[in-house]
């Protein structure tokens, strides 16, 4: 094979360039039969479509602009409602309101044009949200996910074999949460932001091989760059690579900073920014008066001197190394990197530290009901030369058992994946609940353990499951949330199990458990932690009450209430047993992890 330029089948010599035209456009047609399978089902979308919550928010500049405008007038009832409230129609104001940036709008838009058009040329419900437009984003976003794949792998070539270059995109794809938001979740800001982050790379390397000299590559990056931002602030990161992506000493660094703070950089730099941002600053004007405008009232990053790193690493709740294990592959690489005394090793060790700690600053640390720690996935490109390091060092050690090792673990990391995906990656528990966690995985098919014994934990910081129950950053425990009850909350703190279905060896005997109160300026609360079996019918079977005020250890104090009960005999396992907290003196007090072990 002529190196770079031709691959030899049987008695074939093919151009590489040829190998590409036919690989790409069959990966598309690929993963778009995979993403319609995720997405559509019978005809109809699954699971309220791409326009649901978040997704919703981010699309909605599209119809707004181009089918209802930006008062609500014109719109179809309760379409916010319908669409899972990631952008309201104020009814006070009668406008459009999404805390959203337009950027994931402005990169569907090529798409979303023609699907309109043809929508109203064929009378296919020309709407902007029926299933034609759902299907308009799918395609959308198994676009970018192909051309992020190529340019990518384009951008590796500078550094790897070609197979290498070839083979790391694709592992990206298949061994981490990037699939979950390439196949489904694509209206959600990290396909378009990994996209863009791989041209970035791309555009950037070509920039620096031409000794930094042409000014319209240097124009087509600030464009990028600030695109980028408007998808998603936090990309605002991606401008540390003009400065320190393949730099090797202390003067190299100084010398970029001279060359891109030149006025004439600057300048075009900060009009690009202008450029880009222009409609969305119309846009904050129309709903707020101001033309910067800070949407995402109530969230920040609440925990800057603080940051939740550690469960932003490791806990059950979207940690990012028990959801995404192949992220270890990058870690090893920047590792490597360093050892080799590699360009870009240790800004890449650096740039995934700031992402950590700026994400885990968050309010939300652990983004919702999601897939992983997904904020990372915009900055997987950059960490992709680390993972093809890791792999190249591997294979040039020659030892046929770290050879096994990496190909074990790149399977079982696919398999892990994918498994998770198809199987349920939807984390319904406490933050460090690992017996939840065990759960989800052996839903997913991914591990089997029978089920002596359980303990349910609830310490009210993963909002997606507590539906209904108010949250507080005021009084916690642990973590950064607590719950609590105001006078008009008659009960809260919910849980409720069907008794043969919380253990797999044997039935529910003992139930231990134990909440932990703060009564505010008051020792008393006249409150209960009540326990309760029922039958299907709603007859009660059961029921302990145990007074809180018991318990209480002072005012504005945090107090540990236990409890432990045993399951009667005659208790058939297929009744309804439920924990809640009764609030019988109609009083305000905080509540924080719920802790209940079942044997």
């Amino acid at each position: 094979m002529s190196p770079g330029k031709h691959i030899h089948i049987l008695k074939f010599s093919f151009p590489l360039r040829w190998l590409d035209a036919v690989i790409y456009p069959l990966l598309f047609g690929v993963l778009l039969i995979i993403a319609f399978r995720a997405n559509f089902s019978d005809g109809k979308v699954k699971y309220g479509g791409e326009f649901w919550s978040d997704r919703g928010g981010y699309y909605i500049y599209l119809p707004a602009t181009f089918i209802y405008g930006y008062h609500i007038s014109s719109y179809p009832e309760s379409i916010d409602v319908k669409n899972g409230g990631g952008f309201q129609l104020d009814k006070k104001s009668q406008k459009v309101f999404t805390k959203y940036p337009s950027g994931v709008s402005l990169m569907i838009l090529p798409f979303f044009l023609p699907t309109h058009f043809i929508a109203e040329q064929f009378d296919l419900q020309p709407d902007g949200f029926s299933i034609v437009y759902h299907r308009m984003a799918v395609v959308a976003g198994v676009f970018y996910v192909v051309l992020s794949l190529f340019i990518l792998k384009v951008f590796l070539t500078y550094y790897f074999p070609r197979w290498i270059s070839y083979l790391v995109p694709v592992l990206i794809l298949l061994s981490t949460n990037f699939y979950a938001y390439g196949m489904d979740h694509v209206v959600l800001s990290h396909l378009y932001s990994f996209f863009l982050a791989s041209l970035l790379l791309l555009v950037t390397k070509v920039y620096l091989t031409r000794q930094m000299k042409s000014f319209g590559l240097f124009i087509l990056i600030c464009l990028i760059l600030a695109v980028s931002v408007l998808i998603r602030p936090t990309n605002v990161l991606l401008v540390s690579v003009l400065f320190f992506w393949d730099v090797g000493s202390w003067h190299e660094i100084k010398q970029r900073f001279r060359h891109f703070f030149r006025i004439r950089y600057i300048v075009v730099f900060l009009l690009a920014i202008v450029l880009v941002f222009l409609p969305q600053s119309f846009y904050w004007h129309f709903v707020s008066g101001k033309w910067i405008f800070y949407s995402y009232t109530g969230e920040g990053f609440h925990f800057w001197y603080r940051p939740m790193l550690i469960p932003f690493w490791f806990a059950p709740l979207n940690g990012l190394f028990p959801y995404t294990p192949f992220f270890l592959l990058f870690l090893a690489g920047m590792m490597i990197m360093i050892f080799l005394k590699k360009r870009t090793g240790i800004f890449l060790l650096g740039l995934f530290l700031v992402c950590s700690y700026l994400f885990s600053s968050w309010s939300c640390w652990y983004y919702g009901g999601c897939f992983g720690s997904r904020p990372m996935i915009d900055f997987y490109p950059l960490f992709a030369v680390a993972a093809g390091y890791c792999i190249q060092f591997i294979l040039a050690q020659k030892k046929l058992y770290l050879t096994s090792f990496l190909v074990l673990f790149l399977g079982l990391t696919m398999d892990f994946n994918l498994k998770l995906f198809y199987g349920r990656y939807f984390y319904c528990g406490g933050t460090w609940s690992w017996e939840d966690y065990r759960d989800h995985l052996k839903i997913a098919g991914i591990v089997e353990f029978p089920r002596r014994n359980y303990t349910y934990k609830n310490d009210f910081e993963n909002v997606s499951i507590d539906f209904g129950i108010p949250h507080t950053f005021t009084r916690v425990h642990s973590g950064t949330r607590s719950t609590f009850l105001i006078e008009s909350m008659e009960k809260s703190c919910l849980h409720t199990r069907q008794l043969n279905r919380i253990l797999d060896t044997k039935r529910v005997n003992n139930v231990v458990g134990s909440i932990w109160i703060n009564p505010l300026d008051t020792n008393k609360t006249g409150a209960f932690v009540v326990c309760e079996i029922t039958d299907e019918k709603g007859n009660h079977l059961f029921r302990e009450s145990i007074p809180v005020d018991d318990r209480l250890e002072g005012e504005n104090r945090w107090a540990q209430v236990t409890f432990s009960l045993k399951i009667p005999e005659r208790i058939d396992m297929e009744k309804i047993i439920s924990f809640y907290i009764y609030n019988v003196g109609k009083t305000r007090f905080y509540v924080d992890d719920m802790v209940i072990k079942f044997d």
